[in-house]
């Protein structure tokens, strides 16, 4: 019905809906007029998508999710949650019977056709393209193979209909960067680190026309 409009035209029309029709209407006018993917992952499936999608893609066998929520803490734009898991690695033919199991954590990522900051503490939905998650498995793949792989997150499975990401956690029990700098703690050690990373990355991408938005 709207898939010619603008982005203008896009938010105009939502903002008329929203104040002319009330909850589950709005909800179906909004997902129609926007595309937005038909899968909503929600901390209630969760398990039975790690389990029934997820769990192919690994190189591990699921044997128990232990605990799952979802992230809101420094989600902005996206829907994330954080599960963690128990896994059991198969053994490999020369070590037949010497399988491991041990805890990890998955992350699990959807771009709605939203903002979601917007949507929960404004009540407003502004429309931005789902598709942006295809720019960020771009970077994150390219990101690995330049910086390496104990630097971004390996992703287990990319749904580009959906709009879904699983990847994995590599914070290694460390605290996040932002939560230190509320603490006053900078990590000037780190310095060294960073310049070496973000000057490999300038280096690479400096007058280079690869596109990595997903527009």
């Amino acid at each position: 019905m709207c898939r010619g409009l603008g982005l203008l035209e896009r938010n105009k029309l939502l903002s008329n809906s929203l104040q002319g029709r009330a909850g589950a209407r709005i909800e179906e006018q909004f997902d129609d007029m926007m595309e937005v993917p038909k899968f909503i992952v929600n901390t209630k499936n969760i398990p039975d998508f790690l389990l029934r999608v997820v769990q192919p893609k690994l190189r591990m066998n699921i044997e128990k999710i232990l605990k799952c929520d979802e992230v809101r803490r420094y989600s902005n734009n996206n829907y994330l949650w954080r599960a963690a898991v128990r896994v059991r690695h198969s053994p490999i033919p020369r070590n037949r019977g010497m399988d491991s199991v041990r805890e990890i954590v998955l992350y699990v990522k959807q771009a709605r056709a939203y903002n979601k900051r917007a949507w929960e503490v404004e009540g407003e939905k502004h429309y931005v393209d789902p598709r942006r998650i295809y720019g960020e498995c771009r970077m994150i793949k390219f990101l690995a193979k330049l910086w390496g792989k104990q630097y971004v997150p390996e992703i287990y499975y990319f749904d580009p209909v959906n709009c879904v990401l699983a990847m994995s956690d590599v914070s290694s029990g460390g605290n996040l960067l932002v939560d230190e700098f509320e603490r006053g703690r900078v990590h000037p050690e780190l310095g060294v680190l960073f310049g070496r990373l973000f000057g490999k990355l300038h280096a690479a991408t400096y007058q280079a026309k690869q596109d990595c938005c997903g527009s």
